[in-house]
């Protein structure tokens, strides 16, 4: 069993709920261990039953004395158990849960959270969630912080709860940065933050985790853009344009704007000629404030791309943009014998040439 395993071969519950795992995005050991949860249910208080009081949301552990279920008139089903601890007896009720009946025998040691009602006299806990306490094993669901997934219909919260522990507890993860990269950004191992992300002991550690995950997926993201770049540059190549042969033109250009491009302008167009200069297709990214001239550097480049032969197609989102763009080209480029056009999306006309 490795990350990779389709969750459809994991066993028969899997498999019955493998269509609603894929409608979360499931369908390996890694997508189900990558499933986050968006919040935790803090239960990890837990009361004694003669201090809990109406209205508070509390964890009990205690002893089942007796657990049934009870028809009312309206055909509605109420199961009701009577807990107790060294402190004292509570009345802990479900509404239309009859399997519970099935799990739960007297008898039973048993985690309940649930919020205090006041009922005929006494409290009665309305059982949110619950746990057969079994020596050895961990609580999930209750007197701990508690992971809540997203969840799709058909799913269950403590089934996601469970089948992600047992997971956790039988897989062994590999980490794969090296300990020097870890202790530079104070990042603790992978399988500890797996494991804390969805059983943490504290929000702290929760955090601690969230921190080397989400570390971890900037990392991936960047390396499998590299990855498609050096792929993109093997397998595709664009024409070089002719620099020096054009200089005194593009001078021309640069003498005829009205003000004095910026240092940060000229270092950006120099980049720019560089790489059009090869076959490498050029990814590039032109970041700047509103108003630092990142059109006068586009209109420079398709200024260059026509002296080497080609049409330009300037693409933006919105069509005032678009008016504003061309209207900055047009001003550029008329005089220097460039035809310039306008196509939006509301245009009747089209150009052909």
């Amino acid at each position: 069993m490795t990350l990779d395993t389709p969750i459809r071969h994991l066993g028969f519950s899997y498999k019955v709920n493998s269509s609603k795992l894929e409608k979360l995005g499931i369908f390996t050991i890694n997508d189900l261990l990558f499933h986050i949860p968006f919040r935790y249910d803090d239960l990890s208080v837990i009361s004694e039953i003669q201090d809990v009081s109406h209205g508070q949301i509390v964890t009990i552990c205690g002893t089942v004395d007796k657990i049934e279920n009870q028809y009312t008139k309206r055909r509605f089903v109420i199961q009701k158990a009577l807990v107790r601890d060294k402190s004292g007896l509570i009345e802990c009720t479900w509404f239309n849960q009859p399997y519970v009946t099935k799990t739960i025998h007297t008898n039973d040691k048993i985690s309940i959270s649930g919020k205090v009602e006041k009922g005929f006299g006494k409290s009665i806990l309305q059982v949110k969630d619950y746990e057969v306490l079994v020596e050895g094993r961990p609580n999930i669901h209750t007197g701990r912080l508690v992971p809540i997934y997203p969840l799709t219909a058909g799913l269950s919260m403590k089934w996601m709860r469970n089948r992600i522990h047992e997971l956790l507890e039988q897989l062994e993860i590999q980490d794969y940065l090296p300990e020097t990269t870890k202790n530079k950004y104070n990042l603790t191992g992978l399988a500890h933050a797996m494991s804390a992300i969805h059983f943490p002991k504290s929000l702290s550690e929760a955090d601690i985790a969230h921190k080397r995950l989400s570390f971890d997926e900037l990392l991936l993201t960047q390396l499998a853009s590299l990855e498609r770049r050096k792929e993109w540059r093997k397998i595709t190549t664009s024409p070089k344009f002719e620099l020096v042969k054009h200089k005194t033109d593009i001078e021309k250009l640069w003498d005829s704007l009205p003000f004095e491009l910026t240092g940060a302008q000229r270092r950006a167009l120099d980049d720019i000629f560089k790489d059009v200069a090869t076959s490498t297709p050029m990814n590039r990214l032109l970041q700047g404030d509103v108003g630092s001239g990142k059109t006068v550097v586009a209109a420079l480049l398709s200024y260059l791309s026509v002296l080497n032969g080609y049409q330009v197609a300037l693409m933006a989102p919105t069509e005032i943009l678009a008016t504003q763009h061309f209207a900055t080209f047009n001003k550029l480029l008329e005089p220097l014998g460039i035809k310039c056009e306008l196509i939006t999306g509301s245009s009747t006309k089209r150009k052909a040439d």
